[in-house]
């Protein structure tokens, strides 16, 4: 049983939300990422009415410097879908929170097939959660990209992602949305 009031510890950040301890149950588990990498896992305690504990533990993903925070919903997991124009890799932070089915909700997207946490629209739509990138280019991971004489556009660098789908792997070519 706990005897303090308000309270914070701070714990590694690599721990998955299963691997959170109970710890006297927290109120609140927040893991916040700095420029896209998780920095750090802060349980909070005594922050119900009170200074009691609620009924269970919330999750938060906090991103700086944006100052951005996505709490859990309590959300189903999305129904995976095919591969639409735009992908979207959420933050760590919320990838570590188990937040990824609250900005699937809120970008009108979802999981894609074999993907991991990669989502997936037809639609272009902001979030300080995700980075949404513009696919250009679906090819059979076991065919090599072909080779071009044009030198490389430096502003939207083009990045690669390995999907793994019923159908067999891709190789998935898209470039960062920069313009919004």
């Amino acid at each position: 049983m706990r005897t303090t009031g308000c309270g914070s510890i701070r714990l590694p950040p690599g721990l998955a939300p299963g691997a959170v301890p109970d710890l006297g149950r927290a109120d609140e588990a927040e893991w916040i990422s700095y420029d896209g990498e998780v920095q750090e896992l802060v349980l909070w305690f005594g922050l119900g009415p009170g200074g009691r504990p609620g009924d269970a533990t919330v999750r938060r993903a906090t991103l700086l410097p944006a100052g951005a925070s996505l709490t859990a919903r309590g959300l189903p997991e999305p129904a995976v879908r095919p591969l639409g124009r735009y992908l979207y890799r959420p933050d760590p932070a919320v990838v570590h929170a188990g937040l990824v089915a609250e900005v699937a909700e809120d970008i009108a997207a979802g999981p894609l097939e074999g993907g991991g946490t990669l989502l997936t629209s037809d639609e272009l739509r902001r979030t300080p959660f995700a980075t949404a990138y513009d696919v250009t280019e679906v090819r059979d991971a076991a065919v090599p990209p072909p080779r071009s004489s044009e030198a490389p556009r430096a502003p939207r660098t083009a990045v690669e992602f390995a999907v793994t789908a019923a159908a067999g792997p891709m190789t998935l070519t898209a470039v960062p949305v920069t313009a919004w």
